[in-house]
C-alpha cells in the first residue's frame, strides 16, 4: 500500500490478486462448509487467522459487496468473525484495518 502512486492501486494490483486467488478459496471453502466452520479439517488453524484478514481488508477495501462473489468465503468470514477470539479482536482497537493516507504519512515521517 505504500506505492507512490496509488490512483489505482486496488484496480492493477488488489483486484487482479482476488480474481486470481480467491476462487481457489471459494473451492476450499465449500468443500469444506458443510463438515466444518473451518477452512481445512476441523480445528481453527492459522490458516483460519490469515484468509479472515485478507477477507476483512477486502471488506475494508471493496466494501461490503467485496465478497459477494464468494458465496462460501462470505459464509466462512461469519462463521469465523463469531468465534469469541475473532469477536474480541475484531471489536478491539489490535485490529488494524487497510492502511489509509493519513497512516502512510505518519509512516512515511517516522522512517525519513
Amino acid at each position: 500500500m505504500f506505492q507512490p502512486d496509488k490512483s489505482n492501486f486496488e484496480e492493477t494490483q488488489i483486484k487482479p490478486r482476488v480474481a486470481k486467488y480467491f476462487p481457489m478459496f471459494e473451492s476450499l471453502a465449500a468443500a469444506n462448509s458443510s463438515s466444518s466452520a473451518f477452512l481445512v479439517g476441523d480445528k481453527l488453524s492459522f490458516v483460519d487467522a490469515l484468509l479472515l484478514n485478507e477477507l476483512e481488508w477486502t471488506i475494508d477495501l471493496f466494501g461490503a459487496s467485496g465478497l459477494d462473489a464468494y458465496p462460501h468465503l462470505k459464509a466462512f468470514r461469519e462463521r469465523i468473525r463469531a468465534l469469541p477470539v475473532f469477536a474480541t479482536f475484531l471489536a478491539s482497537p489490535l485490529r488494524k484495518p487497510v492502511p489509509d493516507d493519513a497512516y502512510v504519512q505518519i509512516v512515511k515521517a517516522v522512517f525519513h
